[in-house]
């Protein structure tokens, strides 16, 4: 499993997945007055498009009926488990 961390004020964001399931994280910001937003996405593709991803042939279409399943481990740490 990849592991992924962020930690910010004595807080950390852990992501686990399986990279051969979402073999790319996208990481997102949205910077307004008096806000700001972070979005960590695991992701079976990159935020070029499905015309990018159909030219690069990685492009994942399922059939009418078919179904994918993902694991992920989303997990807030604090004190000393930041550190492990």
């Amino acid at each position: 499993m990849n592991s992924k961390r962020f930690s910010l004020l004595g807080l950390a964001f852990q992501l686990r997945y399986r990279q051969r399931e979402l073999s790319e994280l996208v990481q997102w910001k949205q910077i307004g007055q008096g806000a700001y937003v972070l979005g960590v996405e695991p992701a079976n593709c990159r935020p070029l498009g499905r015309s990018a991803a159909r030219e690069a042939d990685v492009l994942v279409e399922l059939a009418p009926g078919e179904r994918c399943d993902y694991l992920l481990e989303m997990s807030i740490l604090t004190g000393e488990a930041i550190g492990n």
